[in-house]
């Protein structure tokens, strides 16, 4: 059961098949292509203690997509990365519940205005 208002409830896109490559969708280095499933894997544990986002199911489209960027942080993704959520969350240093904490409630928040929402 969900504790959050239904229309704050967020779903998000755990993407953790970049591939290695020069483009600036894939990763540059093995060692970050190697890294991506661990470090997502700390998010999708944290969320469960996060009621305002959810991981999509089979089927679902999603809100959001957390994925790895080229300099080893996590990027959330609206289609684009949002560049101005900071501060930026290193892969390597960072406990999956301090990158869900504080964005997506703005996130969230901001979704609902623009949609019409109670807020």
């Amino acid at each position: 059961m969900l504790s959050a208002p239904t229309d704050l409830v967020r779903r998000v896109l755990l993407f953790d098949q970049k591939e290695l490559g020069d483009a600036e969708h894939e990763l540059p280095t093995q060692d970050l292509v190697n890294k991506q499933t661990e470090a997502l894997q700390r998010v999708r544990e944290a969320l469960p203690g996060a009621s305002w986002v959810v991981e999509v199911e089979d089927g679902e489209e999603s809100h959001f997509q957390v994925a790895i960027d080229r300099d080893g942080n996590y990027e959330i993704c609206i289609g684009m990365p949002i560049l101005n959520l900071k501060p930026s969350l290193i892969i390597d240093g960072s406990p999956g519940f301090a990158l869900i904490r504080q964005p997506y409630i703005k996130l969230s928040l901001g979704f609902s205005r623009r949609s019409g929402g109670i807020l």
